[in-house]
C-alpha cells in the first residue's frame, strides 16, 4: 500500500507542479544567503507540504517528517525526489529529530519545517522550529504557496490545499527571520509569538499576490 500510495503522489504532484506557471516572491534575500555560503529553513505551515516539498527538489534540501505511519508515505515520497527526511516531530521522537535537523543544517542543507504538524493546531507555530533556528544560527524564512485555481480540503485539520493543474502557483517567502542566542521561557515565548504573526502576514501577501493574478 505505501508504495502504490508514494507512486500515486508523485504521479499526482508532478502532473500538476510541471503543467503549472510559477511566480516566486521575496527570494532576493535567499539570493544573498546562497552568495555568502549561507543556508535557511524554511518554516511553511502543513497545509502547504505536499507542493511545498516538490517546489523544494533541487535545492539540497531536508525535510522533517512526522514519525507517525502516515508519515512514512509522505517520507518516502519526499525522498524519491532526491530530498533528505528526518523523521519525528513535537509528539513522537522530537528530541532525536531536532538533534539530527541540526547536524543537516549545519552540513549545508536547506531545512523545511510544518511548525503546526503534525497534529495541529492549524497555524499555531509550535517552539521546535525557533529552537533549531537558535541552536544553528541561520534564519527562518516564513514560505507559504496559494495557487489561482486550487482544491481545497475543508474538513482536514490543517485546511490543505494543492493546487490544480494549469493554474499559476505563488510561492512567497518572508523576510529572514534570526533567532536571539540566548532566550528566557518568556522572551522564547516572545519570539514564538512574533515568528508566528510573521507566517500569517506573509500567508496573508502570498493570497494579495494570487488575487491581482486572477
Amino acid at each position: 500500500m505505501i508504495w502504490f500510495a508514494v507512486r500515486f503522489y508523485l504521479l499526482f504532484i508532478y502532473g500538476v507542479g510541471l503543467t503549472c506557471r510559477k511566480r516566486f516572491i521575496g527570494f532576493a534575500a535567499l539570493d544573498t544567503c546562497k552568495k555568502d555560503n549561507k543556508t535557511w529553513i524554511f518554516s511553511a505551515w502543513h497545509q502547504n507540504v505536499a507542493i511545498a516539498a516538490w517546489l523544494l527538489r533541487g535545492q539540497n534540501g531536508t525535510v522533517l517528517v512526522s514519525a507517525s505511519k502516515d508519515g512514512e508515505i509522505i517520507a518516502k515520497s519526499v525522498e524519491a525526489m532526491d530530498i533528505g527526511t528526518v523523521r519525528g516531530s513535537t509528539a513522537k521522537q522530537g528530541g532525536r529529530a531536532l538533534v539530527e535537523m541540526m547536524h543537516a543544517i549545519r552540513a549545508g542543507r536547506v531545512g523545511l519545517v510544518t511548525p503546526d504538524g503534525p497534529r495541529g493546531p492549524c497555524h499555531h507555530l509550535q517552539p521546535g522550529v525557533i529552537m533549531l533556528a537558535q541552536k544553528t544560527k541561520v534564519p527562518i524564512i516564513p514560505y507559504h504557496v496559494e495557487a489561482t485555481r486550487q482544491w481545497l480540503w475543508t474538513k482536514s485539520w490543517d485546511q490543505h490545499h494543492i493546487p490544480k493543474p494549469f493554474s499559476t502557483i505563488v510561492v512567497c517567502a518572508g523576510e529572514p527571520y534570526f533567532v536571539p542566542k540566548s532566550l528566557s521561557k518568556d522572551g522564547l515565548e516572545k519570539v514564538r509569538k512574533e515568528f508566528e504573526q510573521r507566517m500569517m502576514n506573509n500567508v496573508a501577501a502570498a493570497k494579495r499576490y494570487v488575487e491581482e493574478l486572477k
